[in-house]
């Protein structure tokens, strides 16, 4: 019986949006919008983190956790710096991955294939 209720109620609200949900919905997506980028994940790594070695990517990272475990950041900062730090391991995994591609693309130089070049080997890291 109390949904019999709360339907009507939910079926007036879904037709009549509120006007600030429409004119936010709007804001990102016009030119020149001095409004926040939508809060979803970006698609990419900052610039200044894409082209950041894997030593200084880990350096980075390293100084993020130091700072975080201080325990004397607020949140905000704590979360921006979290993220910042998620992408700097999303960075060095890669550079890592690049890294064993040119390993097993090299080969253990000690074996020869049937034309005479060194064949690949996956890198064993276990």
């Amino acid at each position: 019986m109390a949904s019999k209720t709360s339907k009507p109620s939910a079926s007036a609200s879904s037709g009549d949006p509120p006007p600030k949900a429409a004119a936010a919905s709007a804001d990102p997506a016009a030119p020149g919008s001095s409004a926040d980028p939508p809060s979803g994940p970006p698609s990419g790594p900052p610039e200044d983190i894409a082209r950041l070695s894997f030593e200084e990517a880990l350096r980075a990272l390293e100084e993020i956790v130091q700072h975080l475990e201080t325990g004397r950041v607020d949140l905000d900062a704590a979360v921006a710096a979290y993220e910042r730090g998620v992408w700097l391991r999303k960075h060095c995994e890669a550079r890592l991955g690049e890294a064993r591609a040119k390993v097993e693309r090299i080969g253990t130089g000690t074996s020869t294939g049937a034309d005479g070049g060194v064949t690949t080997a996956p890198l064993d890291v276990e």
